[in-house]
């Protein structure tokens, strides 16, 4: 049955997309004590609380961070119908979590979102003249966390910086943010590397 985030640990399977339930293999983020600011985003039947940044499936499936749903926006369910987001606010809560699943997905208070998180408040991160999902590039750069973690199975517990992020997520965090901010120059050229690395990782988790 349905279970509040704050009581899903490691190896807790969680409903990802219609009828298909995965195990959480790491958190991202878990920070049970923190208050923190969050989008509370509504339908008809369900509300959404999820960071700016979060990414969240709407319209054809599309990721995108919270911050840039509008009502009338249409989020998908866990039946997989189309729902038209009816309100959105900003709200206070306690308690950040961000579960990690193989696919990359999670469905919350019956909304389909993503396990990851977006830079610059854009769906897309352009490298080489052409847009990727930010969906994408997060969990294609996950690979070796989820070798780790969930095809090896050797994260029996996390270590979690005093902010509540994943040692696993921090530091690459950060790296990301410092390219994304460099001179156009550095920043097209790290880029295309990053490109190429997780094309490569991409390459390995579907063979």
């Amino acid at each position: 049955g349905p279970t509040r985030l704050s009581e899903v640990e490691i190896n807790d399977k969680v409903m990802v997309d219609i009828n298909r339930y995965e195990p959480v293999y790491s958190f991202g983020h878990y920070s049970p004590d923190s208050r923190a600011e969050f989008l509370e985003i509504s339908t008809s039947m369900s509300t959404l609380q999820v960071s700016r940044d979060h990414l969240v499936f709407v319209n054809n499936r599309q990721a995108v961070p919270a911050s840039l749903i509008r009502v009338g926006d249409e989020v998908t369910d866990e039946t997989g119908s189309k729902t038209p987001v009816t309100s959105i606010k900003n709200v206070v809560a306690e308690g950040v979590f961000a579960p990690f699943t193989p696919s990359g997905t999670i469905v919350v208070d019956n909304i389909l979102a993503s396990s990851y998180v977006a830079f610059e408040d854009s769906a897309f991160v352009t490298i080489g003249g052409i847009r990727w999902s930010y969906h994408w590039v997060a969990h294609a750069f996950g690979f070796p966390h989820r070798v780790w973690c969930y095809y090896l199975k050797t994260c029996p517990t996390e270590t979690y910086a005093a902010n509540g992020i994943s040692l696993w997520v921090g530091k690459p965090h950060t790296w990301a943010l410092r390219l994304l901010g460099q001179p156009a120059l550095f920043r097209t050229g790290g880029l295309a590397l990053l490109l190429a690395t997780l094309l490569f990782f991409n390459v390995l988790e579907q063979w």
